[in-house]
């Protein structure tokens, strides 16, 4: 065997110039710069890396063999319960703005190999043209792979949910293998159906957003340091650090487990007496340098953090949100009428594995970590996965129960999944044992998770992602020739979707500009986006909800179409007929004198008075 000194020597340049470039080397602009313009490079090297070395792990001839032999059970399994989540629940955007901002993100990718947004852009000729953008705060796994999806089938904003639909079989054979590793074949399928009972779960599989990846990198890390921790070579090694790193780019909170991978490497090196430091593993500290650069975003912008959302003299983590957080926690857990995406199965599984778990380290730890390689391992993650739920108690927006959140849960849900799966067999000896388990899974899912599911609770309280939903047809099928559209809310929506669009506050900043388009019929359509409510209850006309919305002193508008999402809510597109300039110019007046004010809103809405309530109580009663 080589002598490691040599390359102990490098690791620890490499680790040293990482943190130089990610904390000390470049100014807070300059980092973001440099992790726009190469956050996809790093990105690329990961995972290419992190393919290369599984495709020199999997032994295929014993793969193909196992299938053969049994193995195509557990596949038609997998394709028939990812299957059974997808057809449960329509396609479409959850988490707006999230997952629109992971979309305009991969836009970019894909075109520019930019980590940034798409904030501008116009048809120049016969090509829409990206002019501007900035880097987000959110991780740049997802949009990389999205783009990746992008480069191979064309750039369509449905590619979302063709990335999740492909991610979704790989999650469930992740978690099956994890729980076979720790309990056997039928853990493994008790595992797959156990975690189909959790609505929360069917919702975000069938969306745009970046947790299902979440849980497939965390699967994947933790199967891959049992693996290593087990049978420890190079290759094993170097996909453990790899899988590592791309799992710290998928979450912001995701970066901790960089401690649990370092803690399994570290202490299985001094289990067998030797360092074994393949390049990827030296490399691996450069590869995360793009978390730092982007880190830097949330000290230039601290409203990235969001706490105007939910102001809290706190701060963002404090132990002061912990108790409250418990007890939103307890309500998504323990709620009983489908407004929550909760199993509560999965709830009695987790609080068995969680009691036990504790009992058997405790009892166990010295023999674990002696003699049980791959089982210490698991539990380092577990205690991983611990520390990180208490983390996300402890954040200022932690509460499980908002429908905003409540895909915090989701790590922690599949922390219980495992910790059952750990503890089931030490309490109950039976060779039926999993097969009871299994059958009230079964049970289960057509009993309580397929109706809620159906139910779509969440959908009633989040009007923005159901709005944006109701764009992607309009966009798709209804849109006027060459528009030019305003909207404040779903401005990312329309630019990935290759239509100029710019906010109603670029309006006021740039009226001239405006008319001197529109002067020149520069765009065929002017649209309108506004969110409206009663005006007049017995006419049953509408207003904007935000007084320095309403255009109509500036604009002749004509309704083309509107979606009512409640007997007090609207919105509605509208064509801009004629433009009154002075109407503009007072509108936009007043529009400044509101942004400079740094106010959220105008005059009261009335979607905030007792009167509404007794006009919803009246729609109600009258319907036929």
């Amino acid at each position: 065997m080589t002598d490691s000194r040599p390359r102990a020597v490098l690791l620890g340049l490499t680790t040293a110039l990482a943190l130089t470039l990610g904390f000390w080397c470049l100014a807070p602009l300059a980092a973001v710069q440099a992790f726009k313009n190469w956050a996809y490079l790093l990105t690329f090297l990961a995972f290419v890396g992190l393919l290369f070395h599984l495709s020199r792990l999997i032994k295929w001839r014993q793969v193909w063999a196992d299938f053969c032999r049994g193995g195509w059970r557990i596949s038609m399994l997998i394709v028939l319960v990812a299957a059974f989540m997808h057809v449960q629940e329509r396609h479409g955007f959850k988490v707006v703005n999230d997952e629109i901002v992971l979309l305009s993100t991969s836009k970019r990718l894909h075109e520019k190999r930019e980590a940034a947004l798409v904030n501008r852009g116009y048809e120049l000729g016969t090509n829409f043209v990206i002019m501007q953008g900035e880097p987000d705060k959110r991780p740049i796994f997802h949009p990389f792979l999205l783009s990746l999806v992008h480069d191979f089938t064309g750039f369509r904003p449905e590619n979302a949910f063709v990335l999740n639909g492909l991610l979704t079989p790989l999650l469930l054979f992740l978690v099956y293998a994890v729980a076979r590793r720790i309990s056997g074949i039928a853990a493994g399928v008790a595992a797959i159906l156990l975690l189909a009972t959790v609505p929360l779960l069917i919702q975000t599989v069938t969306g745009g957003g970046f947790e299902v990846l979440n849980l497939v990198m965390t699967a994947l890390t933790v199967l891959l340091g049992m693996d290593y921790a087990k049978d420890p070579s190079t290759d094993a090694l170097a996909a453990f650090c790899l899988s590592g790193v791309l799992l710290a780019q998928v979450r912001y909170e995701s970066v901790l487990f960089v401690v649990p991978v370092a803690v399994v490497v570290l202490w299985t090196w001094w289990r067998l007496s030797r360092i074994d430091l393949p390049w990827a593993v030296i490399f691996s500290p450069l590869l995360l340098v793009g978390y730092p650069w982007q880190y830097e975003l949330m000290r230039l912008y601290p409203i990235y953090w969001q706490l105007y959302d939910r102001p809290s003299e706190h701060g963002v983590f404090s132990l002061a949100y912990f108790y409250e957080n418990v007890g939103h926690a307890l309500n998504y857990f323990l709620s009983t009428d489908r407004g929550q995406g909760n199993s509560h199965l999965l709830l009695a599984a987790g609080l068995i594995g969680a009691g036990f778990f504790w009992l058997i380290l405790y009892r166990e730890h010295r023999a674990i970590f002696r003699e049980r390689p791959a089982e210490a391992a698991f539990v380092v993650f577990g205690l991983a996965m611990f520390g990180l739920s208490w983390l996300l108690l402890c954040y200022f927006w932690g509460a499980y129960d908002d429908v905003m959140t409540s895909r915090l849960s989701l790590p922690t849900q599949l922390l219980m999944l495992w910790l059952f799966v750990y503890a089931w067999p030490r309490l109950v000896k039976g060779p039926a044992r999993w097969r009871i388990v299994s059958w009230i899974c079964v049970v289960y899912l057509f009993v309580w998770t397929v109706p809620t599911v159906r139910k779509r609770a969440y959908s009633y309280q989040n009007f923005t992602a159901e709005t944006t939903n109701w764009l992607r047809p309009f966009i798709r099928e209804r849109l006027p020739k060459n528009p030019l559209v305003f909207d404040s809310n779903s401005l990312l929506l329309w630019l990935a979707c290759d239509v100029p669009a710019v906010p109603l506050d670029v309006l006021a900043l740039r009226e001239e500009d405006f008319l001197h388009h529109y002067r020149r019929h520069t765009f065929d359509n002017y649209l309108v986006v506004q969110r409206i409510e009663p005006a007049d209850f017995e006419t049953g006309t509408w207003r904007p909800v935000d007084y320095t919305e309403n255009l109509a002193a500036a604009f002749a508008l004509e309704p083309m179409e509107q979606i009512v999402h409640a007997p007090n809510y609207a919105v509605r597109i509208s064509r801009i007929v004629s433009v009154d300039e002075a109407g503009l110019a007072a509108w936009a007046k007043r529009r400044l004198a509101k942004m400079k004010a740094g106010a959220k809103s105008g005059s009261e809405s009335v979607s905030t008075s007792p009167e509404v309530d007794r006009y919803a109580e009246e729609w109600l009663r009258h319907l036929p």
